[in-house]
């Protein structure tokens, strides 16, 4: 199984990527799961579409509950990857991974601001669990380079 996070409240572009993915997956038979907000926007159109997802409560960026939950789900559906929508999400992700080593970790990128002085930033998409990150243009992809992200790690 492949668990998509997408923590966000709203629903934009990137929460329709997400839904446009998954439901190409699962029609190609790939088993693809969001794990979505709790009363989200997400959370109400994989209801009204029947989209396989669970709700979590997602409180801050170290958020132990939720980790645990999400750790949970992942060995109880014996989840192969995780593909991470958001910085938050790959947060997340790289905490669970801590406790799953065995998982991928894939994260998207879509925004192409530079993360080279956020310690946060760096982190996260400099971390060695994360095992491959999407980048969704040319010139985002131009823009991890420039802060040092691994050509080996980076995915057009």
């Amino acid at each position: 199984m492949i668990l998509h996070i997408d923590p966000e409240k709203v629903w934009q572009g990137g929460q329709r990527q997400v839904v446009y993915l998954v439901e190409r997956l699962n029609r190609a038979g790939y088993d693809s799961h969001i794990a979505c907000r709790m009363g989200s926007l997400m959370a109400r159109h994989c209801r009204e579409n029947e989209i396989p997802f669970s709700e979590y409560v997602f409180s801050k960026k170290i958020d132990p509950l939720a980790i645990y939950r999400l750790t949970s789900f992942c060995r109880s559906h014996r989840v192969k990857l995780i593909h991470c929508h958001s910085s938050y999400a790959l947060s997340l992700g790289i905490q669970i991974k801590m406790f799953l080593p065995k998982l991928k970790l894939v994260a998207s990128r879509r925004v192409d601001f530079h993360i080279a002085g956020k310690l946060s930033g760096r982190f996260k998409y400099k971390n060695p669990r994360l095992d491959k990150l999407v980048c969704i243009s040319q010139n985002i992809m131009n823009v991890c380079l420039s802060d040092g992200i691994s050509q080996d790690k980076l995915r057009l």
